[in-house]
């Protein structure tokens, strides 16, 4: 086949690489799955529809699969690609690369690396990982595809290596335009294997309206990025593709989704007007909703949001720059629970400062929201964050600490508690809210189904199971 340009096409293979856990490294985020949640990995899911216009593009989400790396690469020879683009995080990294490193001896292709640590450690791990040939800088661009072709003063949003072997850099952290890509080519993944807890329906896309954040929580990866804005019609013709294959079950992984009431409400109202059935969740800052937004959330299809809490006690969401109080919080949820959306809390245990007693208090606050699914983790201090500057100032980590998983482990201790008190705690924290009789009642009244409850019953088992990983 040949593209637009005449020349033949280059086979390019998307990779999710195995591992021995279920790694969330989508995003530029970073973690172990909890709950046996998973879902479509958004990096590959718009490079798809980006490489496609141009390239011959296959898919393996390894982590879904349960593929091991003899799989992988049985799958990966046969394909034959030019170039692997892989995603990576800080709780896989260096695994990830090890098994990489055997892939590219074994097909001889491009490695080009997407994650979230490379934002800020790119061009250090490019010179040190001689197998590595690029670095994505912002999986909503086309700047691969220029790289790929050898047009390397068009090449943009990569790091790469030149003609000389010269590691060049063309990251623009400060782009604030709008941005648009084609519809991904979502037929390539298994959507039928993708699921979340409080999902009503299968198969499941993930989505994005913009990437970033323009919040400055200081725990947070997103510092890493300039908050950007999807263009509404762009939202619009993934949408009406995703209907047409019969995919109307979304997963909005946007940090925020909501944000600004003018362009929510254009947003929204752009959902509205396909007249489809879609049925989605987000996730979103709690003091960005009001009641005209969760209204319009509501009749868009929004069916559950996702929402940043971390901690119980106002001292410590002030020393974190959240920008709200537990008063906020509370009428955030009374929000969502007036307009029959689901809420799914996320809260943090053991940042820096913490007490056993904020902690308790976080437990407490947690089981009066009564979210209908919480996300407990310890503390990730992310590359670029902070959080990090100050954890590596005060001697809990040092610089050469870059891989961290807040599902799995407990990565720094605070003042007054130990890592092993942290992760007691976080288990603590689990177990208070997921096994009080209340909750499991209320959890049997809502499910309708014997694959429901079995659902329920995995997801507790995997909770479980995950309460045993402190290393």
């Amino acid at each position: 086949m040949a593209n637009s340009r005449g020349s033949t096409q280059m086979k390019i293979l998307l990779l999710n690489p195995p591992g021995d856990r279920l790694y969330m490294r989508a995003n530029y985020c970073t973690g172990t799955a909890k709950a046996n949640a998973y879902w479509q990995p958004i990096d590959l899911a718009i490079q798809s529809g980006i490489l496609s216009t141009r390239q011959d593009v296959s898919v393996i989400d390894a982590i879904i699969e349960r593929l091991d790396e003899d799989a992988v690469s049985s799958r990966a020879a046969e394909i034959k690609p030019d170039a692997v683009f892989f995603i990576t995080a800080s709780c896989s990294w260096k695994t990830d690369f090890d098994f990489l490193k055997r892939l590219k001896e074994r097909t001889g292709a491009k490695m080009i690396a997407s994650g979230g640590f490379l934002l800020e450690m790119g061009e250090k791990v490019l010179q040190e990982s001689p197998f590595l040939d690029a670095i994505l800088t912002d999986f909503t661009s086309d700047g691969l595809i220029a790289y790929l072709e050898g047009r390397f003063d068009d090449v943009r949003d990569v790091i790469f290596r030149g003609p000389d072997s010269e590691v060049i850099s063309t990251q623009d952290k400060g782009n604030r335009d709008e941005f648009s890509y084609p519809p991904p080519r979502h037929d390539l993944f298994p959507l039928k294997r993708y699921r979340l807890p409080w999902a009503q329906g299968s198969p499941m896309a993930t989505m994005i309206a913009s990437l970033g954040c323009p919040f400055s929580c200081t725990f947070c990866s997103n510092q890493l990025r300039t908050y950007r804005i999807r263009s509404v019609e762009s939202v619009k013709e993934e949408l009406l593709y995703l209907d047409s294959i019969g995919v109307n079950e979304l997963h909005f992984v946007d940090y925020n989704m909501i944000v600004g009431k003018k362009k929510a409400t254009e947003l929204l109202s752009g959902i509205i007007s396909l007249d489809k059935q879609f049925s989605f969740d987000c996730i979103n800052r709690v003091d960005t909703l009001d009641d005209d937004l969760c209204r319009l959330l509501k009749e868009a299809g929004c069916h559950a949001i996702q929402l940043g809490v971390e901690s119980g006690d106002d001292t410590i969401l002030e020393k974190y720059a959240k920008g709200m109080t537990t008063d906020v919080i509370r009428e955030g949820f009374r929000l969502c629970k007036k307009h029959s959306i689901r809420t799914i809390g996320f809260f943090l245990i053991g940042l820096p400062g913490e007490t056993e007693q904020t902690i308790n208090s976080t437990i407490e606050f947690a089981k009066e929201l009564d979210c209908d699914f919480a996300s407990f983790a310890t503390v990730d201090p992310y590359i670029g964050t902070k959080l990090r500057e100050d954890a590596i100032e005060a001697g809990y980590i040092t610089d050469e600490d870059t891989q961290f998983d807040g599902g799995a482990f407990t990565a720094i201790a605070t003042e007054k508690l130990s890592k092993e008190q942290v992760w007691r705690l976080r288990n603590k924290a689990v177990r208070s809210f997921y096994f009080r009789p209340s909750f499991i009642l209320k959890k049997l009244r809502m499910a309708r189904r014997p694959s429901t409850l079995w659902g329920y019953a995995l997801d507790a088992f995997t909770i479980l199971r995950n309460m045993g990983g402190q290393k």
